[in-house]
């Protein structure tokens, strides 16, 4: 039963899983670079800089990316000690 909801929170947010179930430094290492990747890409469609709108198109993909990335890291890490410490 505590598997299921520690990977259940892990699909809602990256890391939490992690946190929840007691190793915190590395739920934050998760955390912190997908919910940052998460504000850069929401912040870049609502703000823009300097005098006349900038293009910065090219950061939309990358924080994307970067936010899978970090997704299925924290996926497949989770399921790893989830396989080793609930057996």
């Amino acid at each position: 039963r505590e598997r299921m909801i520690v990977n259940t929170i892990n699909l809602v947010l990256p890391g939490s899983a992690q946190i929840f179930s007691g190793r915190i430094i590395p739920g934050f290492l998760f955390l912190w670079p997908f919910m940052f990747f998460l504000v850069m890409l929401i912040m870049n469609l609502f703000i823009s800089v300097g005098p006349y709108p900038v293009n910065h198109g090219w950061v939309n993909p990358l924080c994307v990316i970067s936010m899978a990335l970090i997704y299925l890291l924290s996926l497949f890490n989770t399921r790893g000690v989830t396989r080793r410490e609930w057996r």
